[in-house]
């Protein structure tokens, strides 16, 4: 079960860093969890500096996913 598991997250991964390089995004981390209810993706960008934009990119690219099940987070990098 827990390698059904780290299959699933691996693959979630590879998803979200092909969609980072479509849209020419760099990133410092990228992190994703399972949850009760799902999936969590943090995404640690130096190309984003405010938070409103970084939460609207998040929600376009979660919809670029087509995984209602995987929720994304941008957050600009310190």
């Amino acid at each position: 079960m827990q390698n059904l598991t780290t299959n699933v997250l691996d693959e979630i991964r590879q998803e979200v860093e092909e969609i980072l390089k479509k849209h020419n995004l760099k990133w410092i981390s990228l992190k994703v969890w399972e949850t009760s209810d799902g999936f969590l993706v943090e995404v640690e960008t130096p190309d984003l500096k405010d938070d409103l934009e970084a939460i609207h990119l998040s929600r376009q690219l979660e919809k670029e996913l087509k995984d209602p099940t995987v929720s994304l987070s941008i957050l600009p990098a310190d």
